[in-house]
């Protein structure tokens, strides 16, 4: 199946590329077989596919047709240089490489910029760094491993780390063979050029390495600035590295304008005669208040005043300070007023204490009656009728009783609060009760969602949670809100909470029910006609007449002689010597075997021609089939896994296992 597949993608890129080939054979599959073994012998390879395909894809030469009548260009950007950074490197004494010199183009305006060549040997290369010994040997080793000078400044700079940071590392000196960097020069050219191109994209990812030129002991990469095709470039994406969320909302309002986007979305609303939409909400809320609103009830008369002060405290203040209330009076029955309270939760009372009075010539309080007489000043403990004592103080007194009146009100009743003041000529009458309950804090959690959720017809579309998109048609975007922390209450009511999201605004795609396409399906008479009536032979058809009336039609169905093909791609493999050139923590590879040349395996694709390619240096272990290599994979990791296991232990503590 995959060559039949890869046969009808060739005959489709075929048909794009304006291919000129002769009139093809009667049988359409030799004609297929004819296309993909054209394009196979021009791209099926590594340097086939950069050169025809890769490489003028990025903006440096045209893409031919396979019999070479006719080409075009169409880059995926703008070069901006041939090359921008050049690498020499030659064998040195000891089997090094020394010297080795890099040349840049810092702006990519095709001109280098800086040159500059190590200081030091280097023993040997890795996919991120170089090693540099004593020349000849794998003794007083430093690593290094690639990166720029600064955040601004491109320029290549080798900074000094560990051996166990740098990664895929080969050993090129004497210590590991004879000649290595002469032997292994294109080998070991791409390893520093994989290097440093990686360096430099990690620094500007803008920059992008399209093509890898190699000469004997040189490398060029070969790119283009991805903003070059302006010449006043307004470079913004790079910002979305540090802004994932601003790629979001870029990309939704470049779509607001883009026809396409626009002609995507009307065929999607299209299909609105099979789904609906629905949306929903699933939140959290963290609510915190204290009680005393909710268990405690007042009513009063005039000049009775409630304080908030705290969720969960407030003050009441019957009467009024002096500079607001005069009372003018000839010491008679006096000033009364009056408070109903009630505690309807008397478990959630903490306190309720009479704190502070002002008044002038003489008060009381009671509660409940003439029995219940909580305080009063001196001389005037009667609940009705005159002072006993002086009626005219004329003075303005002032006490903090600070009486406890919380065990008078937790019975949950209703009661009276009753506070009279008598006045000899001129006076004031001012007393304060605070009130505080317990605190009251709930974190709730509203799913609105889980309805549709659980409905299998229903597939999440959109999703925002706390203002970030995490799904978009769906698809997850990858995103995600950063937890947060919400505060709720006042005082000593105050509470906080993080969590990692607090609203998520949904909008599921959802299959209609056969009620729900009953009323909104479209007529799909004809397409029943057609599938009822039509054979492996002849397909029928019917069509409105436009006045009524049906236009039946017929004809034969011929639907190819499909041929079988075998259920995986053709492979063999192949053995080749190679060098025991690897590096670890401990020194070389080579260090631990006999003999520094070993064998190294290879799978190749057999293709059309069912014969194995095999090349100069290469033996034949297995010829084309269908491989499985499953059981060697497992053997390799379960020789790993247990030889890690038998390692020695270098901090002194003893091996877990």
């Amino acid at each position: 199946m995959r060559i039949r597949k890869l046969n009808i993608w060739l005959c489709s890129l075929l048909g794009l590329l304006g291919a000129s080939i002769a009139a093809p054979p009667a049988d359409p599959e030799d004609t297929a077989t004819d296309a993909a073994q054209s394009a196979i012998s021009a791209w099926g390879s590594a340097e086939g596919f950069s050169e025809g395909l890769s490489t003028p894809s990025f903006g440096e030469g045209s893409i031919f047709t396979l019999d070479g009548s006719a080409s075009f260009s169409q880059p995926l950007s703008c070069q901006s240089t041939s090359d921008f950074v050049r690498v020499l490197f030659g064998p040195g004494s000891g089997g090094e490489i020394s010297p080795l010199s890099i040349s840049q183009d810092l702006d990519m305006d095709g001109i280098y910029d800086v040159s500059q060549t190590l200081p030091f040997n280097v023993s040997g290369v890795c996919s991120n760094g170089v090693i540099s010994c004593n020349p000849g040997t794998w003794d007083s080793c430093d690593a290094y491993a690639w990166g720029t000078v600064s955040q601004t400044d491109p320029t290549l700079k080798l900074f000094a780390t560990a051996v166990s940071e740098l990664h895929a590392c080969a050993c090129v000196n004497d210590a590991c063979g004879v000649g290595l960097v002469a032997l292994q020069e294109r080998h070991l050219g791409s390893m520093l050029g994989g290097a440093i191109g990686a360096a430099l994209q990690t620094h500007d990812a803008r920059f992008a390495v399209s093509h890898v030129q190699q000469a004997p002991f040189e490398v060029k990469l070969s790119g283009q600035n991805s903003v070059a095709c302006d010449g006043t470039p307004s470079i913004t994406y790079g910002s979305y590295m540090d802004d994932p969320a601003a790629l979001v909302t870029d990309g939704t309002a470049a779509s607001a304008s883009n026809p396409m986007v626009a002609d995507i979305q009307a065929l999607e609303s299209s299909t609105g005669t099979t789904t609906s939409l629905q949306s929903c909400t699933m939140q959290h809320d963290l609510i915190a208040s204290g009680l005393a609103d909710d268990v405690i009830s007042i009513s009063s008369s005039d000049d009775i005043t409630i304080v908030p002060i705290t969720d969960n405290e407030f003050v009441l203040e019957i009467g009024r300070p002096p500079s607001e209330l005069k009372l003018n009076h000839n010491c008679t029955e006096g000033y009364i007023f009056t408070v109903n309270i009630q505690v309807t939760d008397p478990t959630s009372l903490v306190s309720v204490v009479f704190e502070h009075t002002e008044y002038n010539d003489h008060s009381q309080m009671h509660i409940d009656g003439a029995e219940g007489l909580i305080w009063h000043a001196s001389g005037f403990d009667n609940y009705t009728g005159k002072p006993s004592g002086d009626c005219q103080h004329a003075t303005n007194f002032e006490e903090s009783p600070n009486i406890d009146l919380t065990s008078l009100l937790v019975d949950g009743d209703l009661h009276q609060l009753r506070v009279r003041t008598s006045v000899g000529e001129k006076g004031q009458s001012y007393h304060t009760i605070r009130f505080r309950t317990t605190c009251n804090s709930e974190l709730s959690y509203t799913d609105g969602c889980a309805a549709i959720a659980a409905n299998e017809t229903c597939a999440l579309k959109d999703e925002v949670a706390d203002g970030v998109v995490t799904y978009a048609n769906g698809v997850h975007t990858g995103l995600s809100p950063i937890p947060s922390e919400r505060t709720a209450g006042l005082g000593a009511c105050e509470v906080s909470e993080t969590l990692p999201w607090w609203r998520r605004d949904r909008e599921y795609s959802c299959l209609l029910t056969s009620e729900e396409l009953e009323a909104e399906s479209p007529n799909l008479d004809r397409a029943t006609y057609v599938y009822a009536g039509s054979t492996e032979t002849e397909w029928v058809d019917r069509r409105s007449d436009g006045s009524g009336g049906f236009i039946e039609e017929t004809g034969a169905l011929t639907l190819g002689d499909f041929k079988d093909f075998s259920d995986c791609e053709s492979s063999c493999k192949v053995s080749y010597e190679s060098p025991v050139d690897g590096v670890h923590l401990y020194g070389t590879q080579a260090d631990n075997r006999s003999h520094t040349v070993g064998r190294s395996y290879r799978v190749k694709t057999c293709g059309i021609s069912g014969s194995c390619p095999i090349e100069a240096g290469e033996t034949l272990v297995q010829d084309c089939s269908c491989l499985n290599e499953f059981g060697e994979a497992v053997v390799g990791m379960q020789a790993l896994r247990l030889g890690g296991m038998d390692s020695m232990c270098t901090t002194g503590e003893a091996s877990p296992w």
